[in-house]
């Protein structure tokens, strides 16, 4: 049996009734059209959670004006989700572009042809069907990724533990190595894993779910750079922490944030030149910065450091280039932000989180929108 595919809605608002008729009419051979004589009445509809797969719009109507529809509409509708397409009578350039600057996709002027207006409409609803594949198409592959990834967790685990235990069993210096080697791997695949579920999670839920409780960051951010100072023995890493540092946080989070940021100035910074690590707390919030001496980053660059999948340019680094963008995303799931600057000699990033929520100052301008 063969299912016959459903035609595209297209919702037409016109005050005028044989203006109207004649619109549906030169819609009705391609598409199920939806007929409303005032704004209002259509937003109502609207608001029901309907949507279309492409508005005509007249311009000019007596209780809200075409203009005020498509600056209404574009507060929760960007052009791809809800393609408009505006009837006028005007042929004014000026007008035309405020349509357009408004929010309207296209425009067919009055008196029209049937065949260019079913051919503008048709090409809206083509754009806005792919745009919808493509979010679907999107959203099956962040889930597929969480789904390897939590499934992986487990038999990765159970290899990182094996690879503990043998270090413990009296190996030999080799055998030592080979072992530390997969044990290191299993370290960074953790990671990985780790960073491509918390992508998930951001883009399905807004945001990265945190658990605030009052602590002092000192402790941990101590904690995790003796660890770094141990595993990276030939490196140094100096720390230092002033002024009033508790507040309430996700301390596993600010440790993930801490472990980003003092990784990624460990692995571009320049060998024998020391990472700078401190905290510092004011009456309202809390800064941690991380700097780092070695080649600056380039200004094209910069904007773009904390947009998921980003890398570096290093020979042999692994990993997925989601670091940044999880340290953005932990600052920004704590009301923060995090800022980056580089010059030739140093390269600098600055977390700013607030000791409680809603206390945060405004961001700078150079912080990541």
């Amino acid at each position: 049996m063969v299912t016959q595919k459903r035609r595209p809605v297209v919702w037409l608002v016109d005050d005028s009734p044989l203006e109207r008729e004649l619109s549906r009419r030169a819609l009705a051979a391609d598409f199920d059209v939806e007929v409303f004589s005032a704004g209002l009445a259509m937003l109502e509809r609207i608001a029901t959670g309907g949507a279309p797969a492409t508005l005509v719009l007249d311009w000019h109507m007596p209780d809200l004006s075409g203009l005020d529809i498509c600056l209404f509409l574009r507060k929760s509708f960007d052009r791809a989700s809800l393609p408009i397409l505006i009837l006028t009578a005007t042929g004014e350039r000026d007008a035309l572009l405020t349509g357009l600057d408004a929010g309207a996709n296209d425009y067919v002027q009055k008196p029209f042809n049937s065949g260019e207006l079913r051919a503008r409409v048709s090409t809206l609803v083509e754009r806005k069907e792919q745009n919808d594949q493509f979010l679907l198409d999107a959203a099956l592959r962040e889930r597929f990724i969480g789904i390897l990834g939590h499934d992986l967790r487990q038999p990765l685990n159970t290899f990182a533990l094996g690879t503990r235990a043998l270090l413990g069993q009296g190996l030999s210096e080799p055998q030592k190595k080979t072992v530390q080697r997969l044990a290191n791997a299993a370290d960074r695949m953790k990671r990985m894993i780790s960073d491509m579920l918390d992508l998930t999670q951001s883009r399905a839920g807004g945001g990265l779910l945190i658990h605030r409780l009052n602590v002092d960051l000192r402790e941990p951010c101590l904690t995790l750079v003796e660890e770094l100072r141990l595993g990276h023995p030939e490196s140094t890493i100096d720390f230092v922490a002033t002024g009033e540092t508790r507040g309430l946080y996700d301390s596993d989070r600010f440790m993930q944030m801490c472990t980003n940021l003092i990784a990624n100035a460990l692995e571009h910074g320049r060998h024998g030149e020391p990472i700078a690590v401190s905290l510092e707390g004011d009456s309202e919030d809390v800064t941690l910065t991380v700097e780092n001496h070695g080649e600056p980053i380039a200004s094209d660059l910069l904007p773009h450091l904390f947009d998921p999948f980003r890398r570096g340019s290093v020979p042999g680094r692994a990993g997925l280039g989601l670091g940044l963008f999880i340290v953005d995303q932990i600052a920004r799931s704590h009301e923060g932000f995090v800022r980056a600057s580089s010059n030739p000699e140093t390269t600098t990033f600055v977390v700013t989180l607030p000791r409680k929520p809603g206390s945060l100052r405004p961001a700078p301008e150079n912080a990541p929108a």
